[in-house]
This record gives C-alpha cells, sequence and structure tokens, in this order.
C-alpha cells in the first residue's frame, strides 16, 4: 500500500489514485472487453455489499461538520463518505479513530 501527498492510501484518495483506463492490454485475461461493457451487476453489488461503508478519501471543497464526532473541517482537508453517518465525515473518524 502506497500513501498519497495526504497521508493515506493511494487507491482511496480520489486525488491522487492512478487514472485507469477501460481497456487495457490484459482486459482478455479478465473476460474481455464484453465483461467491461456488461458487467456482472449482481457481482458487483455483493461485492459492494462486503465494503466497509466508506468511500473514497476526497478533499474537502467547503467547510462542513464531521457527521461522526461533530468537528469542523475547513477546504482542503480529507474527508470522505461514511454509509453508517449518512454523510461526510472527518480524517480522524474515516480512519477508524
Amino acid at each position: 500500500m502506497s500513501n498519497c501527498k495526504h497521508g493515506i492510501d493511494q487507491a482511496s484518495c480520489a486525488d491522487c489514485r492512478p487514472t485507469r483506463a477501460l481497456i487495457t492490454p490484459h482486459t482478455q485475461r479478465y473476460g474481455g472487453i464484453a465483461e467491461i461493457l456488461n458487467p456482472d451487476w449482481a457481482a458487483l453489488f455483493a461485492q459492494a455489499q462486503r465494503g466497509d461503508g466508506l468511500g473514497r478519501w476526497i478533499t474537502a471543497q467547503y467547510d462542513g461538520i464531521c457527521r461522526g464526532c461533530g468537528e469542523r473541517w475547513e477546504i482542503g482537508d480529507m474527508i470522505r463518505f461514511a454509509e453508517s453517518e449518512d454523510g461526510f465525515v472527518c480524517h480522524s473518524c474515516g480512519s477508524g479513530g
């Protein structure tokens, strides 16, 4: 796991995660273009149900209040959506703190 410039997992950071092309040289290995254009929605839904309920880290574009602890965040702070709180949470709450 590599950390981004914000100090979090790069794959979870909406600002720093690597971009991915829709079609890659490895497309054939994973079932071909048909699987990408016609995904198995039931399998994707099952994957989502096994998730931790936390969205990707994003850079706050506005001042706000954490739904988890009530602390304020400012523009530029790292926040993420938490399904359990039905809203955005601060870095501490989003990291399990």
